[in-house]
């Protein structure tokens, strides 16, 4: 009697520990977090995620935005589980196809390193990325990795290229950036050239010498005389005759002797 009424109650445990397995994940969207609550919870109790939990933890967390952090934890997890056996490459290829859609390309790289599947792809889709991707913010490092994985060149629209240099140009991002996405989309930043001069003048004026002799040579837009001029004055004026060489050094126009 005592073993009939004892098996029901296991089972009712075990159910109850799947339930609260299941409300880990619901609750917790970091995946870290999640799986740490998941394993700490399976060594007090010793019981394992069913194979059905196991999945959904799994697909939850990877089609989800993972730091390099959560990349190694979901491949471990996965690993000691066995979690990928339980996963069909077309529930892989979904995760894939919501990435490229949304233009999450930046999250494609941690897919493929997490199950080592290869998304499938095709030329308009990855484009389509592309354009998404750059209008979301993606940086141009993330956007040429995940060229390398599709091996497709990007074909970015042009006035989406522009609007990203101006961003860079704008919020003074390093000269890196703009270099990387001009070698990803072909396309040189072109900025309005009095704009151009007063980034100068703000960047000579701090003896941030280098930084506008390489925006010059980024930009391709010379310095203007009447601004380095006017510069000219203002050093004077203020008795900075020292600095009056170095910007000569920097930009190559010499003051007017008048000045000096």
């Amino acid at each position: 009697m005592n073993k009939i009424n004892k098996e029901p109650n296991m089972e009712s445990h075990k159910n109850g520990i799947q339930k609260r397995y299941e409300a880990i994940i619901s609750q917790e969207s970091d995946c870290s977090r999640g799986i740490s609550k998941v394993e700490g919870l399976v060594g007090l109790v010793g019981i394992k995620p069913s194979n059905d939990v196991l999945r959904r933890i799994y697909l939850k967390y990877l089609g989800g935005s993972l730091s390099t952090g959560d990349v190694s934890h979901l491949a471990k997890f996965s690993n000691k589980y066995r979690v990928l056996e339980l996963v069909s490459k077309d529930e892989i290829q979904r995760i894939y196809d919501g990435f490229l859609e949304e233009g999450d390309v930046h999250c494609i790289e941690n897919v493929t390193e997490v199950t080592g599947i290869m998304p499938e792809l095709d030329e308009e889709q990855v484009q389509r990325a592309y354009s998404k991707a750059i209008q979301k913010g993606v940086c141009a490092g993330h956007i040429s990795r995940f060229q390398r994985i599709s091996g497709i060149k990007p074909k970015i629209p042009e006035h989406l290229v522009q609007e990203k240099h101006f961003e860079y140009f704008s919020r003074n991002y390093p000269l890196s950036d703009f270099e990387e996405l001009e070698a990803i989309a072909g396309v040189s930043p072109n900025i309005d050239p009095k704009l151009v001069q007063e980034k100068y003048k703000a960047l000579l004026e701090n003896g941030r010498w280098g930084e506008a002799i390489e925006l010059r040579r980024l930009l391709k837009v010379e310095f203007s005389e009447d601004m380095i001029s006017g510069l000219y004055s203002s050093m004077v004026k203020k008795g900075e005759l020292g600095s009056i060489r170095r910007v000569e050094s920097a930009t190559g126009i010499s003051p007017k002797v008048e000045l000096l």
